[in-house]
């Protein structure tokens, strides 16, 4: 995660904390409204699954509508609160403890985690491959040869004769 997306994070847990969960929900829907940034676009879609993502998205815009404002506060707390938990954990130290095959994937478009943060945690797992997906940002699962990817990494460590 860069610093910028951090201390934004701390910001919002700050407001959570000092003001409840209303003013940092309502801060969080200002942040969005100011942005003027799509999810698509955060998460870079590759534009022969936009369709599809765009979709989904109408689904859950659909769903989070029925929500009731208390019910879209008391989630969006429970997310701030989930990312707080891990915001400054570092795990490093005890990357080599992993010891069963490892794909690490990473996008060189992700604005949220840099692609030398996805270079570190492969060199930090002993034998970890390591596969850039070029013009992915931080939604790769989006990009078809993610997928590909990973269903290859899996034939190969899955198969009897990797055992």
């Amino acid at each position: 995660m860069n610093d910028r997306a951090r201390e934004g994070i701390r910001r919002q847990v700050e407001v959570l904390e000092r003001d409840g969960p209303a003013a940092a929900f309502d801060l969080i829907q200002r942040q969005q409204a100011e942005g003027g940034q799509t999810l698509a676009s955060r998460l870079s879609v590759p534009s022969q699954r936009m369709e599809a993502f765009q979709r989904r998205q109408r689904q859950v815009e659909e769903l989070v509508g029925k929500l009731t404002r208390e019910q879209r506060i008391m989630y969006t707390a429970g997310e701030m609160r989930n990312r707080s938990a891990y915001l400054d954990s570092d795990l490093t130290g005890r990357l080599n403890e992993i010891d069963v095959p490892t794909l690490v994937v990473h996008g060189d478009a992700d604005e949220v985690v840099p692609t030398s943060s996805g270079e570190a945690l492969a060199a930090g797992i002993r034998d970890a491959q390591l596969k850039i997906i070029a013009g992915a940002g931080h939604g790769l699962t989006q990009w078809p040869e993610t997928i590909t990817v990973i269903k290859e990494f899996m034939d190969r460590v899955s198969s009897p004769r990797a055992r």
